[in-house]
C-alpha cells in the first residue's frame, strides 16, 4: 500500500462520524479526498477487499454528505458490481440520508435512487437492503413512498429487495396504527404466495404482529423468538 493510499483511507475513515456539514467540510478541506477519488475507490475490488469497517462506513457517509453533487458517485456505490463488503458502505450511506438536508427536487431524486436500489439489490448482506427500506418507510415517509414500498414488495426482482420493502412498509403501518384490511393485504398476499420462503416468513411475522397490535395485545413471545432466529 502506498503512502497516498494510506493517507486516503485514513481521511476516509475519519468521515465515519460527525454531522453531514462536518463531513462536507472535511472533504473540501482535504486534498486527499475528492469525489473522483472516492468513486475510483468504490470501484476497486482490490482496495475494498482489505478496507476496514471504518473506511467503508466513512465512504458511505462521505458520499451521502456530498449529495446532490455526489449523485453519480452514489449510483456507482449502489449499482456497480464489486466486492460484497461494499454493502457496509451502502448501509452507512442510507443511514446518513437526512431529508432536512435537501430541497424537494433533490429529495425526489434520492427517493427514486432508493426505489431503484431495492428493485435491483440481490443480497441482504450487512442489512443494506433492510436500511434502504427503512429510509423509505421512516425518514422519507409519505403517501408516495408507501405506494412505492407496496410496489416493491411484489415487484422487486430479488428477495432481498422485497424483504427490505417489507421492513419499510410495516414501519409505516405500525406507526399509523389504523391496521385496515387494505393495509394488511400486501403482507397477507406475500405470506401466501411469494416464491421466496424468507419473504413469506417475514411477511407472515409482521402481519401477525400488526394484527396483535390492532387487537391491543403484545407480540407473542414465540413469534418474536422465531423471527429473531429467522
Amino acid at each position: 500500500m502506498t503512502k497516498f493510499d494510506l493517507q486516503f483511507e485514513m481521511a476516509l475513515g475519519r468521515c465515519e462520524f460527525g454531522a453531514a456539514s462536518d463531513v462536507r467540510d472535511a472533504i473540501r478541506g482535504n486534498p486527499e479526498l475528492d469525489l473522483k477519488r472516492i468513486a475510483r475507490y468504490s470501484r476497486s475490488e482490490s482496495a475494498l477487499r482489505f478496507a476496514s469497517a471504518s473506511v467503508l462506513g466513512g465512504m458511505g457517509r462521505a458520499v451521502a454528505a456530498c449529495l446532490p453533487d455526489s449523485f453519480d458517485v452514489a449510483r456507482d456505490l449502489l449499482f456497480s458490481p464489486k466486492s460484497k463488503c461494499i454493502f457496509e458502505a451502502q448501509f452507512s450511506f442510507f443511514g446518513a440520508l437526512d431529508p432536512e438536508n435537501f430541497n424537494q427536487l433533490e429529495k425526489d431524486g434520492i427517493e427514486l435512487l432508493l426505489v431503484e436500489y431495492l428493485s435491483r439489490v440481490r443480497s441482504t448482506e450487512s442489512y443494506a437492503a433492510w436500511k434502504a427500506g427503512m429510509v423509505l418507510g421512516e425518514e422519507w415517509r409519505s403517501s408516495r413512498s408507501e405506494l412505492e414500498l407496496r410496489w416493491l414488495m411484489k415487484s422487486a426482482r430479488f428477495p432481498a429487495g422485497r424483504l427490505g420493502a417489507i421492513n419499510g412498509f410495516r414501519f409505516i403501518i405500525q406507526k399509523r396504527r389504523t391496521f385496515t384490511a387494505d393495509e394488511l393485504l400486501p403482507l397477507r398476499s406475500l405470506a401466501r404466495s411469494d416464491k421466496s420462503r424468507a419473504v413469506r416468513k417475514l411477511a407472515r411475522f409482521h402481519m401477525d404482529r400488526l394484527m396483535e397490535l390492532r387487537n391491543g395485545a403484545g407480540v407473542p413471545r414465540q413469534n418474536a423468538i422465531r423471527a429473531k432466529n429467522g
